[in-house]
């Protein structure tokens, strides 16, 4: 049986002080070999698009609680999450939470952003009755200074799931060529939102924490005709 489901469902603090402590100890191993994979598949193709910045908030990755880290090529980066936590239970039967990533990319002319993958990593517990929801909304800035949607995932967790979970976001994005044509720095927006709901009918919890996230911006050059453009 494991710490987690060893945890009183009603001592929210020690699941997240447990949550804490698992990713304070297993971070620099992971982020390690997160940036090792992910830049071998950056580099298998040329890509002149860099990372800029990326900036969090929310109530979900409050000031001190994340640590945001861009890979040395600034194509690749890894976000770790210490408070992006959701308890319920049957006081407070919900519990929701947002966070916000802003990711600013600088594109030359001649290419654009095409693509990007996206690893969330955490853990969830769910009892009978009870559910939890991991919610991801993705917005790019247009050339007209507008946020665009342009995708959305949710993942679920129903009753008796108590284990760590993974899953990998992928969007192809697709711009007007004569944006594509000028050096430009490109903002795309992620909203994670997590949610713990429990059942009111009966005695039951629910919990999830995030505990990172890794991604890769992928860009491509596009046609010829662009050149006569710029």
């Amino acid at each position: 049986m494991s710490i987690e489901t060893r945890l009183n469902p009603l001592r929210k603090d020690v699941f997240m002080d447990f949550h804490l402590i698992r990713n304070k100890l297993n971070y620099k191993i992971f982020i390690l070999c997160c940036f090792t994979l992910l830049t071998m598949n950056a580099h298998s193709t040329p890509n002149p698009i860099t990372i800029d910045n990326i900036s969090a908030n929310g109530s979900g990755c409050p000031d001190g609680t994340y640590t945001i880290t861009i890979a040395p090529d600034q194509q690749t980066f890894s976000v770790l999450f210490d408070r992006a936590t959701v308890f319920s239970n049957n006081s407070d039967k919900l519990d929701s939470k947002v966070c916000e990533l802003t990711i600013t990319a600088n594109v030359p002319a001649g290419w654009g952003i095409n693509k990007h993958t996206l690893d969330y990593r955490g853990f969830s517990q769910v009892d009978p009755g009870s559910k939890a929801f991991h919610r991801n909304i993705y917005y790019l800035l247009n050339s007209r200074k507008k946020w665009v949607h342009y995708g959305s995932k949710l993942k679920k967790f129903d009753s008796d799931f108590n284990d760590n979970y993974i899953f990998t976001n992928i969007f192809n994005i697709h711009q007007p060529l004569e944006h594509l044509c000028k050096a430009r720095k490109e903002i795309i927006k992620i909203q994670m939102q997590i949610t713990a709901r429990s059942n009111s009918k009966s005695i039951s919890s629910a919990q999830l924490a995030v505990d990172s996230i890794d991604g890769i911006i992928e860009g491509t050059r596009v046609r010829s005709s662009c050149n006569k453009k710029i």
